[in-house]
């Protein structure tokens, strides 16, 4: 069966309608949350880092307590641009415990096992996306592309 040009044309452009219009649903819903911009900080914060790490506030503004929180965001020299670490510079974790419904908490993020110098500057974090939420009753929230996303700069 051949298909014609037209034919062609009409069906890919009712794919790109549709997932157009699948990421603009996605976007009109708020997500669950409101988290701060992250700010690197070059200083040691007892209990959570020595030399560089990252600062953000996450309010659960669901009717649910959430048990996990995954993120996933990149960091970069604030001079260069560019990757500061040997590795990756994307960096994917999770944290574990309570966070109640309609409560705020502060969460820190050590840089120390990235990076093998002490920055001049902090680190320019982009791409900030909270992922995936897990809540008590087992039931899940996610962001997989990272609609949602903040960084540390203007």
């Amino acid at each position: 069966m051949k298909i014609s040009f037209k034919t062609s044309i009409i069906v890919v452009s009712l794919a790109a309608s549709l997932v157009v219009s699948s990421c603009k649903f996605i976007q009109d819903e708020p997500p669950p949350y409101v988290v701060s911009k992250p700010v690197c900080l070059i200083e040691a914060k007892p209990g959570y880092f020595n030399f560089a790490g990252i600062e953000f506030d996450f309010f659960n503004a669901s009717e649910k307590a959430i048990t996990n929180i995954y993120l996933s965001f990149m960091v970069y020299d604030a001079d260069t641009k560019k990757n500061p670490f040997i590795g990756s510079n994307v960096i994917k974790m999770s944290f574990d415990g309570v966070i109640k419904q309609q409560e705020q908490k502060k969460f820190f993020i050590s840089l120390d096992n990235y990076s093998f110098t002490i920055p001049a500057k902090p680190y320019l974090i982009d791409f900030f996306c909270v992922t995936k939420i897990i809540y008590e009753d087992t039931s899940q929230w996610e962001d997989p592309s990272g609609v949602y996303y903040t960084n540390s700069y203007e």
